[in-house]
């Protein structure tokens, strides 16, 4: 990183890219939209001089609560490029929710669409609120206004912000408690862009494919900072869903994929699927050549997967040549298969509060089942590890944050001497390369003093086709399990019903069958089958601290129904649609 640069000196060269499309959005019919450097250049320099007309000053926020779009990315660079600080919000929180981020937050306008228009206003709180503004449509009735009535024809006279200077704030995603509030400045943004581009994970001749929602720092960060500032373009898909991942894959020329793990699971699930339906023999031949081709990676360095397997890498994705994992563990079983394919796979770790990476593997310098070596700047350290060098992952550098917003308490506890920030998740280094354990807080204590790391049992559990879901938490010094069974699979095994009692003897079988495959200390001693999906943030991780009062719940056979004031967005539209009410 160039000492003293800003995200906004980087803002004002985009438009040295020209007329390269630096967003590609795909719209629900199929077709896609390009907004070129050039385009994007001058609507965030016109916005940020409209955003300064209305009122918005250095230091202000501004916040974004909409679906992944072109629109999106243009009004949280304009928020930055006019000296402000974008606070991206997730779409799925309910009203009273996202009232108290917008709140805490300190928004003075707020973008979003017309779909979301009601839940925002109730949530600014009428009068005295935020300002609206629509990123889609014209206005709206309510009192919304267009976004491009902000767009100034002159943008000459914009701030300069400092390094030290705030440009974002994010919320934590809860998997612990109540979301934090997290600012981060330019310079923590920039240094882990530069950290990014200078290890290579992105060059200005890719096409970056994101299907995750902007709201997170991950996607932030490696999926839409990274690639424009590097001269790449960024992809987003018309929505979430498989469909609409592929089309975008295969129309693109996408030749990157910025994802989590489960991304990755469902992709290698479908290939798999794909061949099965081509009959066991075929099913055969693909085995073995696997499994040849993850032995020659492995051994050798060997990518003959690109040749073995062209003709479905070509089906599935015919530019694609990297997976970028991050946002939870990957499995390194599902790294490997897909290595084998002859694709790319790196894993990275980090934090909202470190902008967000802390660790990442490189291209040619690549460890499955580690996150890789520390991005440039950061330092990591090992507090009190044990026999096996685990311990507590410290961490400190220039993508490192100063502080929860008005919350000193929380930021207290959460350095140590030295300006060491305490991630609260256990992890070892082995050759340079770190290996992460589970958070501080998740591990699992039991009677004997035996630890458990939930993530190690719960995908074995998972391997399990009765198994939907699955998470294990300690209860009075014994390891339990909450399950969501998959009701196909279990009518296929003879429980035609769907009886409970039925239900519960074929899946307590099956614990027991995986047992096994466990040391007896992470056997699971009794379980719970609930019919819920278990609570996760946007990224997939499980809202553990809310797990033991579902257990418990579901132990005693009461169910845990949603408050219909509780139901996010998408899913209050959708039981509103037409077709909701002739199903109904």
């Amino acid at each position: 990183m160039t000492e003293g640069q800003t995200l906004c000196d980087r803002f004002e060269r985009l438009a040295d890219h020209g007329d390269r499309p630096a967003v590609l959005a795909f719209a629900e019919d199929g077709g896609a939209r390009a907004v070129s450097f050039r385009e994007l250049a001058d609507a965030t320099a016109r916005l940020a001089a409209g955003l300064i007309a209305a009122g918005i000053g250095r230091g202000d926020t501004v916040a974004v609560c909409a679906s992944n779009s072109a629109e999106w990315i243009i009004a949280a660079l304009g928020a930055i490029r006019a000296g402000g600080v974008v606070a991206p919000l997730d779409v799925r929180l309910d009203s009273r929710t996202l009232g108290d981020e917008i709140r805490r937050s300190g928004s003075r306008l707020i973008f979003t669409t017309a779909k979301l228009h009601d839940v925002v206003a109730e949530a600014c709180g009428g009068d005295g609120g935020p300002r609206i503004a629509l990123l889609d449509g014209d206005g709206w009735p309510g009192g919304g206004r267009s976004w491009t009535e902000l767009l100034k024809s002159d943008a000459a006279a914009l701030p300069a912000p400092a390094p030290s200077d705030d440009a974002a704030l994010f919320f934590t995603s809860g998997t612990t408690g109540s979301p934090k509030a997290v600012p981060l400045t330019h310079r923590n943004l920039l240094s882990n862009v530069d950290g990014l581009l200078e290890a290579g994970l992105i060059s200005r001749r890719d096409r970056a494919l994101l299907p995750l929602p902007l709201h997170h720092v991950y996607p932030f960060t490696v999926g839409m900072l990274a690639p424009l500032l590097g001269g790449a373009t960024v992809v987003l898909p018309a929505g979430i869903g498989g469909p609409d991942i592929l089309h975008a894959l295969r129309e693109s020329g996408a030749t990157a994929v910025i994802g989590i793990p489960r991304l990755l699971e469902a992709l290698l699930a479908a290939i798999q699927r794909r061949v099965a339906a081509g009959g066991r023999i075929a099913g055969a031949i693909f085995g073995a050549l696997l499994a040849l081709s993850i032995r020659l990676r492995r051994r050798l360095g060997w990518r003959v997967g690109r040749v073995l397997f062209g003709p479905l890498r070509r089906a599935v994705a015919p530019e694609l040549r990297l997976f970028a994992s991050g946002g939870a563990p990957l499995d390194p079983e599902v790294a490997w298969a897909l290595e084998g394919l002859g694709w790319e796979v790196l894993s990275g770790y980090g934090l909202t509060e470190t902008s967000p990476i802390i660790s990442f593997n490189r291209r040619g310098a690549n460890r499955i089942g580690t996150v890789g070596r520390p991005i440039a700047g950061f330092e990591i350290r090992i507090d009190r590890p044990d026999e096996t060098g685990l311990g507590e992952i410290l961490v400190r550098g220039p993508g490192l944050f100063a502080g929860y917003k008005d919350d000193p308490d929380a930021t207290s506890e959460a350095f140590s001497e030295g300006g060491w920030f305490r991630t609260k998740d256990l992890g070892a280094v082995e050759d340079g390369f770190l290996r992460i354990g589970a958070r501080v807080n998740e591990t699992i204590v039991l009677g004997a003093g035996k630890k458990v790391f939930p993530e190690e049992v719960e995908a074995v559990l998972l391997k399990s086709p009765l198994l939907h879901e699955a998470a294990v938490l300690g209860r009075e010094g014994r390891l339990v399990a909450l399950v969501v069974p998959d009701a196909a699979a279990l009518r296929a095994r003879g429980n035609a019903d769907g009886g409970q009692a039925a239900a519960g003897e074929a899946i307590g079988a099956e614990l027991r069958r995986l047992g096994r495959d466990l040391p007896p200390h992470q056997r699971v001693a009794d379980f719970a089958v609930t019919r819920n999906p278990l609570p996760r943030t946007t990224l997939r991780k499980l809202r553990r601290h809310l797990l033991p009062d579902i257990y418990e719940q579901a132990k005693s056979g009461v169910a845990r129904g949603q408050a219909a004031e509780d139901l996010s967005v998408t899913d209050r539209a959708l039981l509103e649609a037409d077709t909701a009410r002739q199903a109904w």
